[in-house]
């Protein structure tokens, strides 16, 4: 049991590694929109360069936790864990579910501020086009639909878009 108690710690602190990498992850996320924000790509760059170190961290991370269940002898999921902790003492169990319920709310507030992200980028890309194609005298009453069936500009012959 001693060995199945110092097991479960190191599971713990793996747990809390997730944790803390995943918390790392979400002051990347918030640099990131402030980069796009700003439209700064030298610290864009910088801060996917380190979400790509982290992520990294994250899987070895995951790894190595997975592993643990399995020398602990259970599955490397959720029903593993949930057979650890109905085999561990009460107090260490809950030991394991506040982390693991941690981790599991750290993993939720960096896939919505990664989302977000995304969210801002695709806005951007869709107003610089709108832009673009008003610059090149493109206008949403201008498109026709030509002979193949795709969208086609008329108007852009003329004025800003021919030159």
């Amino acid at each position: 049991m001693k060995e199945k108690i110092l097991l479960t710690r190191q599971f713990c602190e793996l747990i809390d590694k997730g944790s803390q990498i995943l918390a790392a992850l979400c002051r990347l996320s918030e640099q990131e929109k402030t980069a796009i924000e700003q439209i700064d790509a030298t610290a864009l760059q910088s801060c996917v360069t380190e979400k790509q170190k982290q992520l990294e961290l994250l899987a070895e991370n995951t790894l190595q936790r997975n592993e643990a269940l399995v020398g602990l002898g259970f599955s490397a999921d959720d029903k593993g864990l949930e057979q650890l902790q109905a085999s561990l003492p009460p107090a260490i169990a809950n030991q394991v579910d506040s982390r693991w319920q941690r981790l599991r709310q750290s993993l939720e507030k960096a896939a919505e501020l990664n989302q977000r992200n995304e969210q801002i980028v695709q806005r951007s890309q869709h107003n610089l086009g709108h832009l673009i194609s008003i610059l090149q005298g493109h206008s949403g009453r201008s498109t026709i639909y030509n002979d193949a069936g795709y969208k086609g500009n008329y108007s852009a012959q003329n004025r800003l878009g021919k030159a």
